[in-house]
């Protein structure tokens, strides 16, 4: 949801591309007004990535080499970080250490936020 919006932000505000980061199974409803400008490759474009899988973030940051990253996923739901603890702390906590290897590893220069609401 909140990727939604900054998407949109950056495309009414600035000449940057956006690279967003989804999993196979990823909704997209929150951004369906911009599935007409990916076909297009119209400065929005998708990848591939889980931040459970090292490999995965790897490539992507391999691949796109940003200069700005605005890290905000995370598992976000209080009752499921309850029924599922280790799946919470793998995504939000690992998952975030995932990304910030892979940034230090690739993309040594960019400028990352990293957001969180809790």
């Amino acid at each position: 949801m909140v990727g939604s919006h900054m998407a949109d932000y950056i495309l009414d505000n600035t000449d940057w591309d956006v690279i967003g980061m989804y999993r196979w199974r990823s909704p997209l409803d929150n951004i369906s007004h911009l599935v007409p400008r990916v076909n297009r490759n119209d400065r929005v474009s998708l990848i591939y990535g889980d931040l459970r899988d090292s490999t995965s973030v790897n490539n992507v940051i391999k691949d796109v080499r940003p200069d700005f990253v605005f890290h905000l996923a995370a598992q976000s739901f209080p009752k499921t970080s309850f029924i599922s603890p280790e799946d919470t702390l793998d995504t939000n906590v690992q998952g975030t250490f995932r990304v910030l290897e892979a940034l230090r590893e690739f993309a040594p220069e960019a400028i990352v936020h990293v957001c969180a609401s809790s």
